[in-house]
């Protein structure tokens, strides 16, 4: 709460938590009446995400997770700009931090603040970090009402990229800040997932990324682009044809028209990869191959 700029509500959604939390939330609440509280049962960030967007009565709305903190301009330098530029979203720098030391600061190639127009898809997806996590955004209400777009509820990974896509093809201006106001907890345990739910997600997070570029990466000219999207287009089309085979997930590519968009992009040839992309793609088989080895034991 400890914020220069003071005129926002703070949205508390407490999903179905079984510990304290709750009591926590209500007596934070007594002490600030800009507290909202809502409580769900236990259906995931996404649901709780979407609840904040539900409920929120603002003209902007971001996103901060219960164990990340934030520095006391996040929103009032943030959203200054964005408001005096007239910008539908604002993107700006974090760091991500495992035991309490900082892994990494994640910055734009930009050195200062830049407002993006015309090729901002190009723009955006030559940088990783602008398009997947929603912590390092300000967005609009009214978009995101106007085109009802919310998180999908049926992902556990790539649900983040898959909503700013949907975001940013709504969007007219975007201004990325350099600066760095997010310090974002790595949580370990969070890595451990099953392998069935993570993939079917990837493949939600694929087609969606397909789609994207079927619409604004085909006269995409720059050899930074296509680089930074070789591996994982050649991702895809591995996991299409090899996994998806042997762990019959079929149904699932054909659900998501995955061939029918990958048809439509013009694939990267092999040998114009970077020295690191080329091993990351020979790793990549290497382990995919062990994992259909190992299946395929289990079933004979």
């Amino acid at each position: 709460m400890n914020q220069s700029y003071t005129n926002f509500e703070l949205i508390l959604v407490n999903d179905g938590s079984k510990d304290s939390t709750l009591e926590i939330l209500v007596e934070l609440q007594k002490k600030d009446k800009r507290i909202k509280i809502y409580n769900q049962e236990n259906k995931g960030v996404s649901s709780a995400r979407n609840m904040g967007i539900d409920k929120a009565e603002g003209d902007y709305i971001c996103f901060v997770d219960s164990d990340d903190t934030i520095e006391s301009t996040y929103i009032n330098e943030n959203l200054n700009e964005m408001i005096s530029l007239n910008a539908d979203l604002v993107i700006f720098g974090y760091r991500s931090i495992r035991n309490d030391k900082e892994v990494k600061e994640l910055i734009s190639q930009y050195k200062e603040l830049k407002i993006i127009t015309s090729d901002r898809y190009k723009v955006i997806c030559k940088d990783n970090y602008l398009i997947n996590p929603p912590f390092n955004k300000i967005y609009k209400s009214s978009i995101l009402n106007d085109h009802t777009i919310r998180f999908p509820i049926d992902m556990r990974i790539g649900e983040d990229a898959v909503f700013n896509r949907s975001y940013l093809l709504c969007t007219q201006k975007i201004i990325v800040n350099p600066r760095t106001y997010y310090n974002y907890l790595i949580n370990e345990d969070s890595a451990m997932r099953d392998l069935k739910d993570d993939y079917e997600d990837q493949l939600k997070n694929m087609a969606s990324k397909a789609s994207f570029l079927e619409t604004y990466g085909l006269d995409f000219n720059h050899y930074e682009y296509i680089i930074n999207n070789a591996y994982h287009k050649s991702n895809l089309i591995f996991e299409s044809n090899c996994r998806i085979k042997y762990i019959n997930y079929k149904k699932s590519v054909k659900r998501y028209k995955m061939y029918q968009s990958l048809k439509k992009i013009k694939f990267v040839n092999f040998l114009g990869l970077s020295y690191k992309e080329k091993i990351k793609y020979f790793l990549l088989r290497v382990l995919f191959f062990d994992f259909l080895i190992k299946k395929i034991k289990k079933n004979y």
